[in-house]
């Protein structure tokens, strides 16, 4: 996780998800979820055991429907294996 820190520039933290028995936690909480988009949803909202609150890009956060996140899943699969829209 990026984030403002206690200093000057960003800081970069390493944040564990452990999988629990009755689903998954970060490795500093206690907090648990029954699955990693409920964690991620929560921490949208609050900070809880993270630093800061969760942030998504503007891309994902626009996207109205599954379709437009598919979309975008696809879109950087093609740009990464270095596909190129060729007319």
């Amino acid at each position: 996780m990026k984030h403002p820190g206690k200093g000057t520039g960003l800081y970069i933290e390493k944040l564990p998800i452990i999988i629990t028995e009755n689903g998954v936690k970060l490795s500093n909480a206690s907090e648990e979820f029954a699955n990693i988009e409920d964690l991620i949803l929560h921490h949208l909202y609050h900070e809880g055991a993270l630093p800061c609150k969760l942030a998504l890009p503007s891309e994902i956060m626009a996207a109205r429907n599954i379709r437009a996140l598919q979309s975008l899943a696809v879109f950087e699969e093609g740009k990464s294996v270095g596909f190129q829209n060729h007319v």
